[in-house]
């Protein structure tokens, strides 16, 4: 039961997070700057695990109030629910996402003092300090106003660099990065929006608690269009390629009128809550498909 309990914890799925933008970093180093170093790759993804359990433990501990007051919990959002089912003690979860933040900051170690990147510490401090600053008092921004922002700098903007940085020895092109981070951006918007009333119950400030979901969910859509309009501006002659992430982005914009119920009634209620799950699930798939868009395209200048 503990050890069933604990990887409930560490909330599998959410490893796409970390996962992603660490590849995209990677996929960018391997076709500008013509390096693949499967050691690093590796150590990258050992990074990833650890830093993935040191955000979702340590989330789900600083969240737990506010979770305990969410009774409809998706797959997006919600928590993991093993402190508000008592499946496991908040000081067993805060002790172990320690031992992560702990491990993170091991391996930046390792990367600096032996594998010759040396900001690679830093980079990954910066990491641990973005989630202490989104979920950890005294900060505790995704409470305050500003969560979204700090997750997509994060995701959007570190992940992606420290991927690149680890394999190349330097920084990559902000004009392939910038797009990601408003594509990042609005998933970190689309997240919250399935949780808004439960927010709104603890006082916690995300966009969709102060515009509504159904603004919010437009800001969104149209961080998508800004990103995909940079690449075609930075990029003309590979946007064939790069539009990839418009797909969703399209099915996303036709599913705004159906994200708010018609009236009160139940049926209407969960109609309407489906195609919320569907934008999340479309919000997040542009993040994908411009992964997808780059590994596609082989001459990236």
């Amino acid at each position: 039961m503990a050890l069933k309990s604990w990887l409930q914890a560490a909330r599998a799925p959410a490893q796409i997070n970390i996962a992603l933008p660490l590849i995209l970093g990677q996929l960018l180093a391997c076709q500008q700057a013509w390096v693949c170093r499967w050691d690093f790759a590796l150590l990258l993804v050992l990074y990833g695990l650890a830093m993935q359990l040191y955000i979702v433990f340590w989330n789900d501990w600083a969240d737990r109030d506010a979770d305990a007051h969410n009774p409809h919990p998706t797959i997006f959002s919600g928590g993991s629910r093993v402190l508000t089912d008592g499946l496991l003690a908040p000081r067993e979860l805060f002790i172990a996402g320690a031992g992560a933040a702990v491990a993170v900051l091991a391996l930046g170690y390792i990367f600096t003092r032996y594998l010759d990147r040396p900001w690679t510490l830093l980079l990954f401090a910066a990491g641990t300090f973005l989630l202490w600053a989104y979920s950890i008092p005294p900060l505790r921004l995704n409470y305050r106003f500003g969560g979204e922002l700090l997750q997509a700098l994060g995701v959007g903007l570190l992940l992606p660099h420290i991927g690149y940085y680890v394999q190349a020895n330097t920084f990559a092109d902000a004009t392939y990065m910038l797009p990601f981070f408003l594509h990042q951006l609005a998933i970190a918007i689309a997240f919250t929006l399935p949780d808004r009333d439960a927010d709104k119950n603890t006082d916690k400030c995300t966009l969709a608690t102060w515009i509504g979901t159904k603004h919010a969910a437009e800001f969104a859509v149209f961080l998508g269009v800004l990103a995909q309009f940079i690449l075609f501006i930075t990029h003309p002659k590979d946007f064939a390629v790069l539009n990839l992430p418009s797909l969703p982005l399209l099915c996303s914009f036709f599913l705004l009128p159906k994200l708010t119920p018609s009236n009160k009634t139940a049926l209407a209620q969960n109609t309407a809550h489906k195609f919320l799950l569907a934008f999340v699930a479309l919000t997040i798939a542009r993040g994908v498909f411009y992964i997808l868009a780059i590994y596609l395209h082989d001459d990236l200048q």
